[in-house]
């Protein structure tokens, strides 16, 4: 079955282009998921890996509803995001670093 997430990830945080800080502050994460073959984009896994962990570990995941939106509020960190669907191939996004200076 040919699969393609297109995704666009709406970000309401700043990135950091180095560094990090302490600060443990929850940003809002919210995007997108759509499918190439279908209405229903719904049921689609977000999870987010912990790349400061070894090996990295899973902090948190949330769903995307039948329209395809997702939202999550996430700590700042250094993160591999993970789009899955069963009976599909997962796509990543590797080293997603977000956070904020207040």
């Amino acid at each position: 079955m040919s699969f393609r997430i297109f995704n666009t990830l709406f970000l309401s945080i700043l990135f950091l282009s180095f560094g990090f800080t302490q600060d443990r502050t929850a940003y809002q994460v919210d995007g997108n998921v759509f499918f190439e073959d279908g209405d229903n984009h719904g049921g689609v896994q977000i999870s987010f890996y912990d790349l400061l962990q070894d090996p990295p570990q899973l902090t948190d995941s949330t769903f995307s509803d039948d329209s395809g939106y997702y939202e999550i509020d996430m700590e700042s960190g250094y993160y591999l995001v993970n789009w899955s669907n069963a009976g599909y191939v997962p796509w990543e996004l590797g080293g997603f670093a977000h956070g904020g200076s207040d």
